[in-house]
């Protein structure tokens, strides 16, 4: 990828964002893909920041479910499925263990699954997210030699997704709004904006080295 600043001649643009870890890069490629003019500029390297340092984990916002935020699970758990279709080489299913589950926890995954309905509906049959399970004692020592057994009484198996390698989703969505026209650049800090009257940011004022 070519960084547009190197050789930039005050080009205007219908959107500039700033920052270019996951979401600064996929509102690029959202934003390029609609026939939008788009810049991204990164300080630093993209992807270099907090989608480094992330859990990996592409979650349906199982612990939104505590809030009663019912539109924001649906909503992840409906990304979730997305991007395992887009990125099948990127975003894998992933389980976790619940330990001695409460029943309240237990509602929670069965609302959980019920709030995915669709996530088996996927590109790649391999990608398909299984629905939470039951583990008894012996299967729990079975799977995980080394747990805690005082007290062990069974556990539940849930499903979400992980992105193994974060750098490189970020840079796909990178490559792909370039594909479709953005322009970006990394090491090109945004240092200010020029205010007009009315506290307005005109398009393509602003300080950028």
């Amino acid at each position: 990828m070519k960084r547009f600043m190197d050789d930039y001649k005050n080009e205007s643009f219908d959107i500039l964002v700033i920052g270019g870890g996951i979401t600064g890069a996929a509102v690029a490629y959202d934003a390029a893909s609609r026939g939008l003019s788009v810049a991204l500029v990164e300080k630093s390297d993209f992807g270099g920041a907090t989608s480094a340092a992330t859990s990996k984990v592409i979650h349906g916002g199982l612990r939104y479910l505590k809030t009663f935020e019912l539109g924001l699970v649906r909503e992840s758990l409906h990304e979730r499925r997305i991007l395992g279709n887009i990125a099948p080489n990127y975003v894998y299913p992933i389980p976790f263990m619940f330990v001695n589950p409460t029943f309240v926890m237990k509602i929670g995954l069965f609302v959980y699954d019920l709030l995915a309905f669709d996530k088996k509906f996927t590109w790649d049959k391999s990608k398909k997210i299984p629905n939470h399970y039951p583990l008894s004692r012996e299967e729990v020592i079975e799977k995980v030699p080394n747990a805690k057994r005082e007290g062990l009484k069974g556990a539940m198996i849930y499903y979400d997704s992980l992105s193994i390698f974060p750098e490189r989703l970020t840079l796909a969505f990178l490559k792909s709004a370039v594909h479709y026209g953005a322009k970006v650049s990394n090491y090109t800090k945004v240092e200010d904006f020029f205010i007009t009257e009315g506290n307005k940011v005109p398009a393509s004022w602003c300080g950028i080295l």
